[in-house]
Formats: C-alpha cells, sequence, structure tokens
C-alpha cells in the first residue's frame, strides 16, 4: 500500500503539476503574449519611424548637398563672368587709352600744321605789299608812256 499511495501521490503531483504548467501557459497566451506582442509592434513602430526619418534626413541632406554644388557651380561661374568683365573693362581702358593717344597725336599733328599755316599766312601776308610794289614798278618799267600812267595810278589808287 505504501507504493500505491506513493504512486497516487506521483499521479497527483503530475496532475498539479499539469495544471500548473497548463496554469502558466494560459496565462503566458493570456497576458504574456498580447504584452509581447504590443511591445514588438512598439519596436517595430520605433523602428519605422527611425527608418522614416533616416530617409527623410537623406533626402534633405542630398537636397542640400545638390543646392550646395549648384550654389557652387553658380560662384564659379559668377567668378567667371567677374574675370570676362574684368579683362573686357581693362580692355576697353587700354583701347580708350590708345584711341586718346592716337586723338592727341592727332591734334598735335593738327596744331603743327595749323601753325606752319599760320606762319605762311603770315610770310604770304607780309609778301603782298612788297609783290605790290614790285607788280608796280614793273608796269612802271613797262608802260613808260604817259597814256599808260593814268592806267597805273587808277591801279594803284584801287590798292
Amino acid at each position: 500500500m505504501h507504493i500505491e499511495t506513493d504512486f497516487w501521490n506521483l499521479v497527483f503531483g503530475l496532475v498539479v503539476f499539469a495544471l500548473f504548467i497548463y496554469k502558466v501557459v494560459d496565462l503566458i497566451r493570456s497576458k504574456g503574449i498580447p504584452f509581447l506582442a504590443g511591445k514588438i509592434q512598439e519596436h517595430n513602430d520605433a523602428q519605422t519611424e527611425i527608418l522614416e526619418r533616416e530617409e527623410l534626413l537623406a533626402a534633405t541632406r542630398k537636397k542640400i548637398e545638390k543646392k550646395v554644388l549648384d550654389q557652387k557651380r553658380q560662384f564659379i561661374a559668377l567668378e567667371n563672368n567677374m574675370q570676362v568683365l574684368q579683362d573686357y573693362a581693362l580692355t576697353q581702358q587700354e583701347h580708350k587709352r590708345k584711341e586718346q593717344e592716337n586723338l592727341l597725336v592727332l591734334l598735335k599733328q593738327r596744331k603743327e600744321q595749323q601753325a606752319m599755316h599760320r606762319r605762311q599766312c603770315q610770310a604770304l601776308l607780309a609778301a603782298i605789299p612788297h609783290v605790290f610794289v614790285q607788280a608796280e614798278n614793273k608796269l612802271r618799267t613797262m608802260t613808260a608812256t604817259s597814256s599808260n600812267d593814268g592806267f597805273l595810278r587808277e591801279i594803284t589808287a584801287k590798292k
């Protein structure tokens, strides 16, 4: 009978253990699995949010890098344009300087020509009375007759 009692105790212990296991499994199914599923869902949501933020940050970073690259290109183009404008301005200044030098040389030549013409005119004006005197003397010698004497007086009087 002692063996039977031990057998029944063993069977009772196994049944109690089975019920305990059943309750633990039932408790895990009713409370633990939904709790773990909620935690897993929260973790997945957090991971999804992090991935979305990373994608947004990556897209924003690409946009910023593209804008920076475009601004660098525009700055380089602007620098090139400024260099071209400066070169053009220097070329224009050099051209104006050469043109002014040429105008100064031309002005100097014209002044020299005017001075030369003025001297020639003064020499001619100074020579005109002398020429008239020579012409008058020549006419007198050519026309030494008295009839031409009145004609000579008329010409010299008009002078």
